[in-house]
């Protein structure tokens, strides 16, 4: 079965993720095709925008192939495992910057690079079984795809809360923190497909033109938000200078503070250090600089215990067993998390590498067109 499902529809170009058994996790071979397609969409005038869905029926994205990351790791094949990194955060930038206008549709399970995928999109919509989630602490890890930045964006200290412990959003959270731009039902996108690629729209305002269409069918009415509800507690907690002093602070006899001490419990302290440092430090960086320092940062990250004892227990023996070492928060913790950061850069960096590749694709596609 092929992992994605690319089409051109009238002025639309179309990508469906099809790599169903694996929830759409990102292989190295999908990003590379998306990649390319959209290269060639951006040289292809008869293409005015782009729509970027699932064929799954719960889960849009799962998130980057960690598994295969994990594999490479234990095979010793560690810049491999970089390296695919770099390829990902490389594209969710081209995606973010991309010239023409991108709708993206996640429909149910959105995580990890999923997340990161649908950030970039120029159009963000969302149907009413999206749960967005950052859950990589669980396994070792830290919030990537460029998470240090639209994480960062969020008010009130609500990326901090959700990217330490991988909480889930529900689409009124994910509204209410305007991290998409409407919700359309899974029954009616299809209305909203069939008239994308049959309607002629015009070059001009493209962009303004599609948020108008879009408009014409996001539901108003939602659940209240969960986030919204804890906003004051939530910033309280997590505008703290420390993880410990959070952690210090939690009062127990309220049942939402109790729950964050609970989760604190459950995902990896070392990863949960190291994603409140990665915050701190990429305050303020472009996404570009977020995405390489991110992309820095994972080169020691993966050879952690934590990584791989996390994504053995999730993903490969699948036993939940989840043995962090080491598994307390205290100020040693702390220590071995930040030096974690303390990592001499490459003169050449890897997401350097890829772009200046992806430009030279760019420019062969050009000249190519130029010829016929």
């Amino acid at each position: 079965m092929k992992e994605l499902i690319i089409e051109k529809k009238q002025q639309c170009g179309v990508i469906r993720l099809n790599r169903l058994a694996s929830l759409n996790a990102l292989s190295k071979s999908m990003i590379m095709s998306m990649m390319e397609t959209l290269i060639e969409w951006k040289m292809d005038p008869e293409i005015l925008f782009v729509v970027i869905t699932s064929n799954h029926p719960k889960v849009f994205c799962a998130g980057g192939d960690i598994k295969k990351v994990y594999e490479d790791v234990v095979a010793e094949k560690v810049e491999e495992a970089t390296d695919y990194l770099a390829i990902e955060y490389v594209f969710d930038h081209y995606i973010k910057t991309y010239e023409k206008p991108i709708i993206m549709y996640a429909d149910g399970l959105t995580f990890g690079g999923g997340l990161g995928l649908f950030y970039g999109a120029s159009h963000r919509v969302i149907s009413s079984q999206t749960k967005f989630a950052m859950p990589e602490t669980k396994i070792g890890f830290f919030p990537d795809v460029g998470a240090s930045y639209f994480l960062n964006e969020l008010p009130n200290y609500v990326g901090y809360y959700l990217g330490m412990l991988g909480i889930q959003l529900i689409p009124s959270d994910i509204l209410s923190l305007k991290m998409a731009h409407g919700m359309i039902d899974k029954i009616k996108w299809q209305e909203v497909e069939e008239r994308l690629f049959t309607q002629i729209f015009s070059q001009k305002k493209i962009n303004s033109t599609l948020s108008l269409f879009l408009n014409e069918y996001y539901q108003t009415n939602h659940e209240p938000s969960n986030i919204e509800k804890h906003r004051q507690t939530i910033q309280r907690l997590f505008s703290k200078p420390s993880v410990l002093e959070i952690i210090n602070d939690l009062q127990l006899d309220d049942p939402f503070e109790k729950a964050i001490d609970e989760l604190f419990h459950q995902v990896s302290p070392t990863a949960v250090f190291t994603t409140y440092q990665l915050l701190k430090t990429n305050q303020g960086k472009t996404y570009w600089e977020c995405l390489k320092a991110e992309q820095t940062l994972s080169q020691h990250v993966v050879l952690t215990h934590d990584f791989k004892e996390g994504v053995r227990s999730l993903l490969v023996d699948k036993d939940q067993r989840f043995a962090y070492e080491p598994s307390l928060y205290n100020e040693e913790t702390e220590k071995a998390s930040s030096a974690l950061f303390t990592i001499p850069e490459a003169s050449i960096h890897p997401m350097d590498f890829w772009q200046k590749y992806y430009q030279e694709r760019e420019a062969e596609e050009a000249n190519k067109r130029r010829k016929k």
